[in-house]
């Protein structure tokens, strides 16, 4: 147990971080600093406010692990929950499971809409079908990966 309560420290510090450096990207968004190269003025806010608006919503959940996981490391019995929590070999198998499924569905679901995508924009068609290779991808160099570590 000594060796998860190490664990859940660095994950405090890691979340503090991140939080940290979260929110001056809002600062930096909120102040306009940072701002997109092209799109002109009403993108440019917009963009500001979806980039401090997605900082803000993960830096909450930072915050939220950081409380989880210090009430944690003062209660035994909160420590114990959480152990077998993140520990739960059903709960892991039914989100490994999850994200399978979701993945096959997700590659399945593209190929109408970049046909779609098509008769309206170069620009969407080009972007959606980049992102299905990128997952492609991905799920080929995991699977490559796994039959050779299972």
């Amino acid at each position: 147990m000594e060796n998860y309560r190490k664990k859940l420290r660095i994950q405090i510090w890691l979340n503090a971080a991140g939080a940290l450096a979260l929110i001056a990207v809002q600062v930096l968004a909120y102040t306009g600093v940072i701002r997109p190269l092209e799109g002109g003025g009403r993108f440019g806010a917009f963009w500001n406010g979806f980039i401090a608006g997605s900082s803000a919503g993960v830096t909450v959940m930072f915050l939220v692990g950081i409380i989880i996981n210090i009430r944690a490391l003062r209660n035994e019995e909160r420590l114990r929950k959480l152990y077998i929590r993140e520990h739960d070999e059903r709960k892991l198998a039914v989100a490994r499971s999850a994200r399978s499924t979701g993945a096959d569905i997700f590659m399945l679901a593209m190929i109408p809409a970049l046909i779609i995508a098509g008769y309206f924009s170069v620009t969407a068609f080009f972007t959606a079908l980049a992102c299905l290779m990128a997952l492609c991808l991905t799920v080929i160099a995991c699977k490559i990966y796994y039959a050779k570590k299972l």
